[in-house]
């Protein structure tokens, strides 16, 4: 099994909508959580690297599925 089952990952994954594209979804909950963590002071700046690459990489995927 991919991940433990909790209720906290059963919740995520209960959010994810199977009728539409999958990776997109993922990519906006790592975002999200990425940016929640930011927010939090959890991470610094030195990871926004990071957080901006996932950003581009969001934008993209809706960019591409639009198209």
């Amino acid at each position: 099994m991919l991940f433990d089952e909790n209720e906290q990952t059963k919740r995520i994954i209960s959010t994810i909508d199977t009728e539409k594209h999958v990776p997109n979804q993922v990519a906006g909950l790592i975002y999200e959580h990425v940016k929640k963590l930011y927010r939090n002071g959890t991470i610094s700046g030195k990871c926004c690297f990071f957080k901006w690459r996932i950003a581009i990489f969001y934008r993209c995927m809706r960019r591409l599925r639009k198209n």
